[in-house]
């Protein structure tokens, strides 16, 4: 049996863009570097859809992550797996003509931002709206199923199905090995610290869920906890009112200053 190689779609900005700047590039490496150790694949490279060129720039190891440009990858890759950049009609077309295969995975809540751009005047995709009907699959990640699995297949016309979610810890590892401990957590005595770390930047990515279910553990268990600390949230604590007065019904969070 042939083996297949695969291409992964990422959208370039810029020629110097870092893998660190949004997780679908990651999640395009982490699908690439488990795609490769299937029996039956033979390559998985990373395809830019954009103009931006490919170069020594890409601050990324290039043999470790072999990216490529569609107008490259084109006549080489039998299976196209459209993940964090987009192909046009024609490079659709062509890729069909010749016999390849398009998956769409979808990874994030498209559903929701696309309400939020809606309702909330938050500009995203405009009157550019290219939706493609000519997928052979479509693959969703269990996380964004519940919510939007009915928004790809209505947009997309094809019924769509759960995959497992892939997940490395490689660019953790890479940022936290100059840290004491490689940055690890080390067990101790006494009362823990918990964390909530979120962007806060919709309504998907936002930290009082988690909050609530920490809020929780503490009215039960309030003495093996010792604080609640939340990321990306300082702009809200000093500025937003509503915030403010949510955190202030919080047991585990009026504990902390009392």
């Amino acid at each position: 049996m042939k083996k297949l190689r695969i291409g992964i779609t990422i959208g370039l900005h810029h020629p110097a863009e870092t893998l660190w700047n949004n997780g679908i590039k990651q999640n395009a490496v982490f699908l690439a570097e488990a795609l490769r150790h299937c029996p039956n694949v033979e390559s998985a490279v990373l395809v830019n859809t954009t103009n931006v060129p490919i170069t020594d720039q890409l601050p990324w190891d290039l043999k470790r992550w072999p990216t490529v440009s569609f107008a490259d990858a084109k006549d080489n890759v039998d299976v196209l797996i459209e993940l964090g950049g987009q192909i046009d009609p024609a490079a659709t077309e062509y890729l069909k003509r010749r016999g390849g295969r398009l998956i769409s995975y979808c990874c994030g809540f498209e559903y929701v931002h696309a309400m939020e751009s809606v309702l909330f005047n938050k500009p995203s995709f405009g009157e550019h709206l290219f939706v493609n009907q000519r997928y052979d699959d479509i693959w969703m990640i269990p996380q964004v199923a519940n919510i939007s699995q009915a928004y790809f297949e209505v947009l997309r016309r094809r019924t769509a199905q759960v995959v497992p979610f892939i997940w490395s810890p490689v660019f953790l590892n890479t940022r936290t090995a100059h840290l004491p401990n490689a940055g690890e957590y080390q067990p101790h005595d006494g009362p823990k610290r918990l964390s909530v770390m979120e962007p806060n930047i919709n309504v998907v990515k936002f930290c009082l869920y988690p909050a609530m279910i920490a809020e929780l553990a503490f009215r039960e268990r309030p003495e093996v906890i010792a604080r609640l600390q939340v990321t990306n949230a300082e702009h809200l604590a000093i500025n937003c009112k509503e915030f403010i007065s949510l955190m202030n019904q919080l047991d585990i969070s009026t504990s902390q200053f009392s």
